[in-house]
């Protein structure tokens, strides 16, 4: 529970759902020392969230794998005394090399970030959200990870490529051991190739409930490693400034899914940008063509919005 409300997403190995939450945690662990504005158009918000992001990246990209391998360490990462620890990192300006918090009970090296891949932001991926008179609810992201997957075709499907998703041999080069959890099972970097194993991912459909239990909202998107800040963006648009759906999809997107802070080309105030430099952030900006639908119930009606930029 976070903010008054549960948001319930997918578990491991898709990482997003974790690194959202984490996300909105460390926010609100900075804010028991600070007010924070939680207003995209202030750039000391802005500097807050990408570092809050950049953390959370790191820790995802070196805890992040199938269970059935490698421990889930969910709950270690979103405990309270985590979050602020990590909280307590951000300062004024940005942290020259972020690093994933080296968990007390278990001693790894250090994996690198990962290089940008805008290939990620095409429509390989798709998100819809199906409710019926009843208030039953489905939530779906599928992909076949790039476009045309593995560009091989049976019964009339493309097959995905995700493989892909798995640590590289190069990337793995730093790391020690994370604990398996089978012994039969080859130990290596939490999203190291293994026989029957599954990548991670960061497809997240979420749900929203309120304090009832009751669902109140649904969010997912599709676009690659970026759809972690892509859901977590509108999920503080929603629970902090109660932005409509459609207001939601239409806002201008960043991410720090790769470590470094990325903002959509021509939508962002170029003084934001500059003062973000100043505080020593090595941003760029791309085209970040996010495919997010939302759907929010007000009293008893659901009102959907589908991303514009995917718009035929």
């Amino acid at each position: 529970m976070i903010f008054s409300v549960t948001i319930c997403s997918f578990p491991s190995p898709s990482f997003c759902g974790l690194a959202v939450l984490q996300t909105l945690k460390i926010l609100d662990a900075l804010e028991l020392h600070s007010p924070l504005s939680w207003n995209f158009l202030d750039e000391q918000f802005v500097h807050q969230y990408v570092e809050a992001a950049r953390l959370a990246t790191s820790d995802r990209r070196q805890w992040s794998g199938d269970p059935e391998f490698v421990r889930d360490l969910g709950e270690d990462l979103l405990a309270q005394a985590y979050v602020q620890e990590r909280a307590a990192i951000i300062g004024s300006r940005a942290l020259e090399k972020v690093q994933p918090g080296l968990l007390n009970h278990l001693k790894v090296g250090i994996l690198d970030g990962e290089r940008a891949n805008d290939a990620l932001a095409h429509g390989a991926t798709s998100h819809f959200t199906v409710i019926d008179v009843e208030g039953n609810m489905v939530v779906i992201t599928t992909t076949i990870n790039l476009n045309f997957g593995s560009r091989v075709g049976a019964g009339g499907f493309f097959i995905n490529n995700m493989m892909s998703n798995f640590t590289s041999n190069l990337q793995e080069a730093p790391f020690y051991a994370v604990e398996a959890r089978k012994v039969n099972k080859q130990a290596g970097a939490a999203n190291s190739v293994d026989s029957h194993k599954r990548a991670y991912t960061s497809m997240a459909p979420l749900i929203v409930f309120d304090s009832q239990h009751q669902p109140i909202a649904a969010f997912g998107a599709a676009g690659g490693g970026p759809i972690v800040d892509f859901l977590a963006k509108s999920l503080i648009g929603f629970l902090k400034s109660k932005k409509s759906s459609q207001e939601l999809v239409a806002e201008a997107n960043l991410s720090a899914s790769t470590g470094t802070p990325v903002f959509e080309a021509g939508r962002w105030p170029k003084d934001i940008l500059t003062s973000l430099q100043h505080r020593g952030h090595k941003l760029r900006e791309a085209p970040l063509l996010s495919g997010k639908v939302i759907v929010i119930k007000s009293d008893k009606t659901w009102t959907g919005a589908a991303d514009p930029r995917r718009l035929p």
